[in-house]
């Protein structure tokens, strides 16, 4: 059976501290957003991350109280997406927040200790609008680091992010960090340095490209998912006003008009040009397109 080695560290939950034998240690949380993703949420409303980050509590709790053998009356989609990965996976929870410890400069907490046989698998559970792997795979690399230091006995088989939203989720392993490499960035850390990211992550790309990739990825997925409930909305609404015998509504913000079902005629451009090229020649017109972006 694993066992796995107590931190001794008390944690704060007021005031996100964590504390050992009088000393005061920091988390890793900070120093990952300002050593490697300073920019990470500069453009996001306070209002979202706080409204985020209580549903990501939530979801944490759930998941905890369910590990610790309580079933909840009141399910959450998250729980039971959480639940069929752990069984699908054949998964064991060894311990939800585990703390682990350098024992003088750092502290946190690892969300999930899985293990499957005897693999230890360490687990980040993300519940964010959309998976920043690259985030998650610095932290569960610093994790698995604290980890082996304060258990070295175990060894840490794989890294996952559980990403977890309504009803999609993912359950994404991830490459850890080489050990060299997480070592120095906790000692710049320490002596106030600025860490030189590897050059496998660096290219010639500009970093502001980088930057608004996921700010687009991001508002891309949004505007599909809203246009999705859109079309679904405006389904209903037709249905109901042709229940009803409504052909137009002019409400405060918006007005409403059944429009006839009907045909439309077009040219098969296609057939035209093979079949009477001379012809589509002759129609052809030429307009000057500006540069533009496309993006998939």
């Amino acid at each position: 059976m694993i066992k796995l080695v107590d931190s001794q560290v008390a944690f704060n939950q007021e005031g996100h501290t964590y504390l050992l034998n009088g000393m005061t240690l920091k988390g890793i949380t900070g120093m990952i957003k300002s050593q490697l993703f300073p920019d990470m949420y500069k453009d996001i409303p306070q209002y979202i991350l706080d409204k985020a980050a209580e549903r990501g509590t939530m979801v944490h709790e759930s998941i905890e109280l369910f590990d610790a053998g309580f079933e909840p009356k009141d399910t959450i989609p998250e729980l039971e997406s959480y639940k069929r990965i752990k069984r699908e996976n054949e998964l064991t929870t060894l311990a939800n927040e585990y703390i682990v410890t350098d024992k003088e400069h750092f502290a946190s907490a690892i969300d999930l200790v899985l293990c499957k046989g005897e693999d230890v698998i360490l687990a980040d559970l993300k519940t964010t609008y959309t998976l920043d792997k690259e985030y998650v795979r610095w932290q569960l690399s610093i994790y698995a680091y604290l980890f082996e230091l304060q258990n070295p006995e175990l060894k840490v088989s794989k890294l996952y992010a559980l990403w977890l939203r309504g009803d999609k989720s993912e359950f994404a392993e991830l490459k850890c960090v080489e050990f060299d490499t997480i070592k120095n960035l906790l000692q710049c850390e320490v002596e106030g340095r600025k860490f030189n990211t590897p050059a496998g992550r660096a290219d010639s790309m500009p970093s502001e490209i980088k930057q608004a990739e996921k700010a687009v990825y991001t508002l891309i997925k949004q505007i599909k998912e809203l246009n999705a409930q859109k079309e679904k909305l405006s389904k209903g609404l037709l249905k109901l006003m042709q229940d009803n015998e409504v052909k137009t509504y002019k409400g405060e913000y918006i007005t409403l008009s059944r429009k006839a079902a009907s045909t439309r005629e077009d040219i098969d451009k296609a057939k035209l040009k093979k079949e009477y090229p001379e012809a589509y020649a002759a129609c052809m017109k030429i307009t000057n397109i500006k540069e533009s972006l496309q993006i998939r």
